[in-house]
């Protein structure tokens, strides 16, 4: 739920002219299926964004 908030406020703030804030995202990898990461991952890209994991294999597959 705070993640669907997260990508919610994104979009929110983005809407608004002349900002362009830094999201960060702390292992937020771990909890989420390989469909749903992929489409995190592919949602963040329009974004100014970092993103913490403890398993870097998860996120190198997903971003590849």
């Amino acid at each position: 739920m705070v993640l669907a908030c997260k990508v919610i406020e994104a979009i929110l703030v983005e809407s608004r002219p002349a900002l362009s804030p830094c999201y960060y995202y702390d292992d937020v990898f771990s909890e989420l299926d390989t469909k749903r990461r992929k489409q995190l991952v592919s949602f963040l890209q329009s974004y100014q964004s970092f993103v913490t994991t403890t398993d870097a294999d998860i996120v190198s597959k997903q971003i590849t």
